[in-house]
């Protein structure tokens, strides 16, 4: 073809291959087409018909507020004209991010930084015609920072003062709109507040949450959440008291207050009386006796300040104690007491009284008492008294003066009724000294002589009339008022006396006894007063004994001068009796008394007790008296021989009696001593063994003096040992036997003792021997094996004692007493092992051996490859042992998990769980000694478990807190992709919602142990929504198609028409809403909606328009 032919359907045409031609209007015009060849040939003709639209008009709207972080809604109010319609839309936000969409739904964009863009818009019809682009200048604005602080509130007042904190980036907090929510619905109204730093009364202690909505001057919205806990209970004041009190006591306040749950810090006190204290449990010294108010209120640590409780406290007035005491004191005599006390207050019921000598009395009535003092002297008496509410008075003193009382006494004359008159003395005394200031009062007992039966002098005399019987009483007065009185019975004797009285026993004085005569005198009436007796009156009448106080058969004794020649000798007696002062009469009797004999007693020598009985010859009567004498004592016996045995050891007192025929006797004595013989005693050492010294110990003793010599004889015909010495010495049996061991000795004093015969058994000696084991370092337990023996077959009852010869194992550790001991010895020898054994008579042998048949220890070591590994792990271990002086035969591995190995280098092991574990080796060589313990820990650290949680969902522009279960030791995470996290090394991230993204969990333990598991985010995108479609059947938009609305799977989305009716619901959105009404299709027109996405996401309202 050469030529072509075109026909634009609008009058225009052309001839060009591929021609462009603007159209004036629009419309649908034929296009014809049709083409000659170079020879002249005519195609047929093509016509299409072709639409040409007016260009589209791109529109949209933006969201207010704009707010950085947040979606920005932008909503398509684009259009194009008919027969054309909208095709695509090429959205630009201005940020770098561009959207192309085939259809009008609303776009959500979040600018991530606040600025100035330019977001710019261009629509497209399905003939390919695109609109001018329409540009919309958006301001992103900064997003409040919403803070506040929770205050500390206390109940019940519950005032609580919030302090916004809030701030915004651009600085414009002073056009801050507030809205608090106090999370306290039951107050209604009052639940919210609009102001910076608002006040809420809370009536009880929550916890409530707090919400702060900040709106900026741009109208970007944010707030936050906190949860208020710090509402405190209301704190209780209370105290204890006791109601009543005393003047002057102290006063003890305890608190009893409760912080329910919260110390207290700070108490307040107020007395009542102007006076206050902040301290826990105060005391108050009230200074005046009155009623007061106290009120007590507390502070706990949270600063709640309690209400006030007031008790009250009644202050008593003290009572006043007081007493008298009768005058004057005397001692020995009642002091009367007589209560004065006055209660004040209350009653009396305890009286508290020191009567200063001692005596202390608490008594519960105030009568009258009385007490006696025993001494003189001042005395302070103190008193005080107690009420019945416990109000103790003063204590009130008194000086109580105590004088001594005298002692009265007087002395009675003797009297007949002839004598002129009975003087009178006076005894009286009193312990101060004040006797010359007595006074006295005297009663003669004879009231018949009137006047004259009184006086107040010191000693009186008074003329009696007539015998009888009379009391005499004295009363003494002190110069302090203090009087006793003391009555004496007195008698007015006869004038009438007869002396007279008997010799005792006259046929039988001896010179050398006394003679005693009893008295027999007699008065007409009355008493004999006195007796004067002259012993030898016509030779010597000054010898006279003189009794001022005689009784009826008195007997009175004289002793006349000893005397041997002559025979006899004979005196005059004589006896004076008396009645009175002048009354007297006298008897004279003559008494005959015999020579007494006289005997001399030489000292007798001593006597030793083993001695044969002896004559004493040493006493004799030298006077020249006949008559017969006899000894008589200890050891006398029938012969009037001494005999030492029947005496017995010790000083005997000897007497020689010598009797006349008068039957007059004399007598001397001697002391005799009968001296003990010295005993023979001796001991040996046990054991007494064959061809061993057998010490042999003298135990004599001398009673008296001291031992001189000792002879010795052992019984094995050795000769006899005379000694002059007790000290130890040794003798040597060279058998075995039973031999008789005898001692004699002799003391200072010649006295022999009796032979002492003791048995000594000799017996044999063991012969020691013992076996030398074989042992192996470092615990090297040698069991030594006894082979002794002994001849007389006692080997059984052996004892032992063991020396190792292994000093340093300590005193304790180197000895033994077993048969066969084990010693454990700690380093090599050689060393002297040496065996004691001792018999059952306790004859020791003993024998030493050098012991060197000891080892060392092989040493077993190893290394392994690593010391720490995950479960699941292997390690390999290799022996680095030695054996010592011998070789290593065999190995014996404990890996700590319950296995084992008995090769020398095991292949790898695994171990399966997590643990500390000491992995072990020892080891043993030829000489059957086995290595020390070889331990080597190693760790098999745990593998994480890791559980990164469900998928999640996330409103795009949101954001959730990812919850991952992991357990382990010491973990670390990491989280990847890191896109849209706060921080992906943590392990609860914060993710943004942006796109869907899989997010790994990395979490490693201790020793580099890992695992890890995934989550799926799936941000859930501002749903698309058209604003209008067009049903009619054409397979293009024929549905109302929400993009992204699939992702919120419990939707709800509802239709209505402009008259309120529901045309269209549905649960969830799988099957797009097609136009109709129960199958039925709907007119023309703009319907609205209501699209629920849920999943946090607010409901979306707004028109779609069905275009047919």
């Amino acid at each position: 073809a050469y030529r072509w032919y075109w026909d634009f359907g609008d009058g225009n045409f052309g001839n060009t291959k591929n021609p462009k031609h603007k159209y004036a209007t629009a419309g649908t015009f034929n296009v014809r087409y049709f083409v000659i060849t170079d020879v002249g040939c005519f195609s047929d003709t093509v016509i299409k018909p072709l639409t040409v639209t007016i260009v589209p008009n791109a529109k949209f709207t933006v969201s207010l507020p704009s707010c950085v972080g947040k979606p920005v809604i932008f909503s398509d109010l684009s259009n194009a004209f008919a027969p054309g319609s909208l095709l695509k839309w090429y959205w630009d936000y201005g940020d770098g991010k561009k959207d192309t969409l085939n259809n009008n739904s609303n776009r959500s964009h979040v600018y991530a930084v606040t600025g100035n863009y330019n977001a710019s818009l261009k629509v497209e019809t399905n003939s390919g015609c695109q609109s001018a682009l329409y540009v919309v200048p958006v301001s992103i604005h900064p997003i409040p920072v919403v803070n506040f602080s929770l205050p500390q509130v206390c109940l019940p007042a519950g005032t609580a003062q919030f302090f916004d904190s809030s701030k915004i980036a651009d600085g414009s907090e002073s056009l801050f709109k507030y809205l608090w929510n106090f999370g306290d619905a039951p107050s209604g109204a009052l639940n919210t507040g609009v102001v910076k730093n608002p006040v809420h009364q809370y009536n009880n202690s929550g916890p409530f949450t707090i919400q702060l909505q900040v709106t900026s001057k741009d109208g970007c919205v944010a707030d936050t959440t906190k949860l208020l806990t710090t509402i405190y209970p209301a704190s209780t004041a209370n105290f204890a008291v006791t109601p009543g009190n005393c003047l002057g006591d102290v006063t003890v306040f305890t608190d009893q207050a409760s912080g329910n749950g919260y110390p207290i810090i700070n108490w307040f006190w107020d007395f009542g009386d102007g006076l206050t204290s902040t301290a826990q449990n105060p005391t108050h010294n009230y200074l005046t006796a009155n009623t007061y108010q106290v009120k007590h209120t507390i502070k706990t640590i949270k600063g709640c300040v309690s209400d006030t409780i007031i008790k009250q406290v009644v202050i008593d007035p003290l009572p006043a104690a007081g007493f008298n005491s009768t005058s004057p004191a005397c001692d020995s005599k009642d002091v009367t007491f007589t209560n004065t006390s006055i209660a004040n207050a209350g009653n009396i019921i305890l009286w508290n009284w020191n009567l200063g000598d001692g005596t202390i009395l608490s008594l519960n009535n105030g009568a009258t008492f009385t007490h006696l003092y025993t001494t003189t002297g001042s005395y302070t008496v103190t008193l005080s008294v107690v009420t019945d509410r416990g109000c103790k008075s003063s204590l009130l003193s008194k000086q109580v003066l105590i004088h001594k009382l005298p002692v009265a006494n007087f002395i009675l004359p003797e009297i007949c009724l002839n004598d002129a008159f009975a003087q009178f003395l006076d005894s009286s005394y009193i312990g101060d000294g004040t006797d010359s200031s007595f006074t006295y009062l005297w009663n003669f007992g004879d009231p018949g002589s009137g006047a004259l039966n009184t006086s107040s002098v010191k000693h009186p005399k008074h003329k009696y009339n007539a015998v009888g019987n009379y009391n005499i009483s004295l009363s003494v007065t002190s110069n302090n008022g203090c009087t006793t009185t003391v009555t004496k019975s007195f008698t007015v004797n006869g004038s009438i006396p007869v002396a007279n009285f008997i010799v005792q026993n006259p046929g039988s004085l001896c010179s050398n006894t006394d003679v005693s005569i009893q008295n027999i005198s007699s008065v007409n009436f009355g008493n004999v007063t006195r007796l004067e007796i002259f012993w030898d009156f016509s030779n010597n009448p000054a010898q006279t004994d003189i009794d001022e106080n005689p009784t009826p058969n008195k007997i009175y004794s004289h002793l006349y001068s000893n005397f041997q020649s002559p025979l006899t000798k004979s005196f005059q007696v004589k006896m004076r009796s008396f009645s009175g002062g002048t009354c007297v009469n006298e008897i004279i009797k003559t008494v005959t008394i015999n020579a007494t004999p006289k005997v001399q007693f030489a000292p007798v020598p001593d006597a030793c007790l083993n001695v044969a009985p002896y004559l004493i010859n040493q006493a004799s009567e030298t006077g020249g008296v006949s008559g017969n004498g006899v000894f008589s004592g200890p050891g006398i016996v029938a012969s009037g021989f001494f005999d030492p045995k029947v005496a017995g050891v010790g000083s005997h007192i000897i007497r020689y009696t010598f009797t006349s025929n008068k039957g007059c006797v004399d007598f001397k004595e001697q002391t005799i001593n009968v001296l003990q013989p010295p005993d023979a005693k001796f001991d040996f050492v046990s054991p007494a063994c064959e061809n061993k010294a057998v010490t042999f110990n003298d135990l004599s003793s001398a009673t008296i003096g001291s031992l001189k010599t000792w002879s010795w004889d052992f019984g094995d015909g050795s000769p006899v040992v005379v000694r002059n010495s007790g000290a130890a010495f040794t003798h040597t049996f060279t058998n075995a036997a039973v031999y008789n061991v005898k001692l004699t000795v002799t003391d200072n004093t010649g006295c022999n003792s009796t032979a002492f015969v003791k048995t000594v058994t000799i017996n044999s000696l063991p012969v020691v021997d013992f076996s030398l084991p074989k042992i192996c370092l470092p615990n090297a337990a040698a069991q030594f094996k006894d082979l002794s023996s002994i001849s007389d077959g006692t080997a059984t009852q052996f004892t032992y004692n063991w020396d190792f010869g292994d000093l340093n194992s300590g005193a304790s550790n180197n000895t033994s007493t077993q048969k066969n001991p084990t010693h454990v010895y700690t380093a090599l020898g050689p060393y002297n092992v040496t065996l004691a054994v001792t018999s059952a008579a306790g004859c020791t042998s003993l024998s030493t051996k050098s012991y060197n048949d000891i080892h060392p220890q092989p040493q077993a070591k190893f290394t392994s490859n690593t010391s720490e590994i995950c479960e699941g792990g292997s390690i390999t271990f290799t022996d680095q042992s030695t054996g010592a002086d011998g070789t290593l035969q065999s190995w014996l591995w404990n890996f700590g998990d319950g296995s084992s190995s008995s090769l020398q280098n095991p292949p790898p092991h695994v171990f399966v769980s997590a643990a500390t574990i000491n992995v072990q080796l020892t080891a043993t060589n030829s000489n059957g000694c086995m290595s020390n313990v070889y331990s080597y820990p190693v760790i098999i650290d745990v593998i994480p478990s890791v559980n990164a949680g469900p998928d999640r969902n996330v409103l795009e522009g949101g954001s959730i807190i990812l919850s991952p279960t992991v357990t382990g030791n010491n973990l670390q995470y990491l989280w990847t992709p890191n896109q849209y996290l706060n921080n992906n090394t943590i392990k609860n991230p914060v993710v943004s919602g942006v796109e869907d993204k899989i997010y790994t969990l990395l979490a490693t333990s201790r020793g580099g142990c890992s695992a890890s598991d995934q989550v799926f985010v799936k941000v859930l995108k501002f749903p698309t929504i058209p604003n209008t479609f067009t049903p009619n059947n054409d397979g293009i938009n024929d549905t109302w198609i929400i993009q992204y609305l699939e992702t919120y799977p419990d939707n709800r989305v509802q239709v209505f028409n402009r008259y309120g009716q529901l045309v269209f619901e549905s649960r969830g959105y799988a099957k797009p809403w097609d136009g109709t009404m129960n199958g039925k299709p709907l007119p023309f027109g703009t319907y609205y909606y209501i699209i629920e996405p849920a999943n946090g996401r607010k409901p979306i309202t707004g028109y779609v328009t069905i275009i047919k």
